[in-house]
Parts: C-alpha cells; sequence; structure tokens
C-alpha cells in the first residue's frame, strides 16, 4: 500500500501545498493558530474531494498540533474512567446522553472501576 501511495503522490503539487501553509515544529501559539487554520480549511472540503497531496498535508498538520497541544496542554495522568466521568462533567454531558449512540451497558462499563486487563483477556 505504501508504493501505491508514493505513486499517486504529485511531488509538484504536494510542494505547492507546503509553501502555501509552511508547516513547522509548533513553537508558539502564533504558528499554532495558522497551522490550525490551515487543517480546518483542509477538513471543511468533502472527504472525497481532497487530494492524495491535502491528505498527507492534513495528516502532517494533524502530527505538528498534537504535539503542540501535548506539550502546552497536557493531559493528567489518571485512570481512563475517571476522566471519561471527567470530560462528561466538563461538557455537561449525563450518560443517558451517550446511549443514542453507545448501549447503556458500554456507558456503564466506561464509568466504573475496572481492573487492569492483562493481555491474556485482550486475546480473547
Amino acid at each position: 500500500m505504501e508504493i501505491m501511495s508514493a505513486i499517486l503522490l504529485d511531488e509538484r503539487k504536494y510542494q505547492l501545498l507546503l509553501e502555501k501553509t509552511l508547516p513547522v515544529v509548533i513553537r508558539t501559539k502564533g504558528e499554532y493558530r495558522r497551522l490550525l487554520k490551515g487543517a480546518a480549511q483542509l477538513m471543511e472540503k468533502p472527504e472525497e474531494d481532497i487530494s492524495e497531496e491535502e491528505g498527507r498535508l492534513l495528516e502532517m498538520l494533524g502530527v505538528l498540533i498534537e504535539g503542540y497541544e501535548g506539550r502546552i496542554y497536557p493531559l493528567p495522568k489518571t485512570e481512563p474512567h475517571k476522566m471519561f466521568s471527567y470530560l462528561l462533567e466538563e461538557k455537561g454531558i449525563k450518560p443517558s446522553d451517550l446511549w443514542s449512540t453507545l448501549p447503556k451497558s458500554r456507558v456503564s462499563w466506561a464509568r466504573a472501576v475496572r481492573p487492569r486487563l492483562t493481555r491474556t483477556v485482550y486475546r480473547l
């Protein structure tokens, strides 16, 4: 699959996108906002209209933005069920609001205290 992607990539089109966007390792809020805006513009397009070159650029912008956010706004180290409950509370979402998307049992399971699962359990 990687060979096929490399063949489909038009280097000239990609170079023009890079020159327009100027992706860099993000060090300032200004760079962050600029690259976030560039990513948002690409995401406004319907998925089927995004070219291979635009998709690659969007993927790179995502990595750069995620890296910056991880450094500047690190998530606290906590247990997943506690983070899930916290995020629901922060957004003002009740567990019942998720039932149209997830089965009630899954929402309850995600909020419950669970022991760590071993690799053996994951394989089952």
